[in-house]
């Protein structure tokens, strides 16, 4: 998590890089497991966010189930649905 944090800010501080994505994705479920789902829920967003904006199958199908399973650990079953739905599209 240490690492993953002082990567994300890095990246935060004006340093972009193309693993921001699964990075954030990775502590989006890091997060889950301590029961952090606010925190998960924000790295989750933005973890997608940056992966369609990249286009690249390798980086937004993992995001994809990364963030169904993080939706539907936060009771969010409709959107980890979409998301599934989206995964399955590609």
């Amino acid at each position: 998590m240490r690492s993953a944090d002082a990567f994300i800010g890095e990246v935060e501080a004006g340093s972009p890089h193309y693993l921001e994505s699964p990075v954030r994705g990775r502590r989006a479920l890091i997060r889950i497991a301590r029961g952090d789902d606010e925190g998960a829920l924000i790295d989750d967003t933005r973890q997608l966010e940056l992966a369609h904006e990249l286009a690249d199958p390798q980086v937004l199908m993992p995001a994809l189930a990364w963030s169904a399973f993080v939706q539907v650990e936060t009771g969010n079953t409709v959107t980890a649905d979409e998301r599934v739905t989206e995964l399955l599209s590609l």
